[in-house]
């Protein structure tokens, strides 16, 4: 079930919510923390404050997870974006699953261990590797190796696994205020504005499946992660018919070409362990 609304308040209030945080005792939080970018290559720390607030309010002990990349780790970059700030523990996941490369399986069992849910704060955008990226595309942050280029190869396996291992403990909530398109998303890519609207749901993929299509516009052919899965009942359709037409963005994102020049990036961060590139990972290195 995937519900489509205005307020963050009406989500709360949903039963699916609800019913959700009835099963655990932790909820961990994880925004999009794939740089130091304001929104929305990041999630935006107001709505961000909101979900732990109303957590809190629920008695949930609240925490924030990421991991580490090769140029930045997950505590400079919370503190940057200024999720520290919230007063409420930073997990990073590399210091707890040590630098190397891991299954999601071993994901899923260290919040087991955690008696944890996950809740994925996500903004839906345009990438030129995977060609869309947000609510389950978010969890590829939790895998704690610094070299996450190494995952490139099989990027669209390694998020329908992701999907598949977490989706059972994780609540999506997807700020739909802002996307992002086009040459450079998704961290530089051109900001698409949009009528205060969120899609929430149990399913991250469903989730997925839903906005790539509906809010992006996107052709599921091109999302391999994304197919062969059922549709879902929606909750809040006439609220989106209705923004549809207030804003005319919405169904109509462009994509982001992985241009030659791309490619070359995306090699060189896929090696970006290799001794050879260290002066590399130093220039990118941020140190405060």
């Amino acid at each position: 079930m995937i519900l489509i609304s205005k307020s963050l308040r009406e989500i709360f209030d949903w039963e699916s919510f609800k019913g959700f945080l009835g099963q655990f005792e932790r909820v961990a939080v994880k925004p999009n923390l794939c740089t130091v970018a304001p929104p929305p290559a990041t999630t935006e720390l107001g709505f961000i404050k909101n979900i732990v607030c109303e957590l809190e309010s629920k008695g949930k002990s609240v925490f924030i997870v990421e991991s580490d990349q090769a140029t930045a780790t997950g505590d400079l970059k919370a503190k940057r974006l200024g999720f520290k700030d919230l007063n409420v523990p930073f997990v990073n996941m590399t210091i707890e699953l040590g630098s190397k490369r891991v299954e999601p399986r071993e994901v899923d069992n260290f919040f087991e261990k955690q008696r944890s849910g996950l809740i994925s704060l996500a903004v839906p955008k345009a990438t030129d590797i995977g060609y869309f990226t947000c609510a389950t595309k978010n969890l590829f942050g939790l895998l704690p190796t610094k070299y996450k280029g190494k995952y490139h190869n099989r990027i669209h396996g390694v998020i329908r696994e992701l999907g598949d291992a977490l989706g059972h403990r994780t609540f999506s909530i997807i700020d739909c205020r802002m996307g992002m398109e086009d040459k450079g998303s998704p961290v530089r890519g051109r900001v698409v504005n949009m009528p205060e609207f969120y899609v929430a749901g149990t399913n991250p993929l469903e989730i997925d499946k839903w906005i790539a299509v509906n809010v992006c516009g996107f052709n599921l052919d091109n999302i391999p992660y994304l197919q062969e899965l059922p549709d879902t009942n929606i909750s809040g359709l006439e609220v989106f018919e209705r923004l549809k037409v207030q804003c005319h963005k919405i169904g109509c994102f462009r994509p982001a070409a992985l241009t030659l020049g791309k490619r070359a990036y995306y090699w060189v961060w896929e090696n970006l362990d290799n001794p050879l590139l260290s002066p590399i990972r130093a220039a990118r290195s941020l140190t405060k």
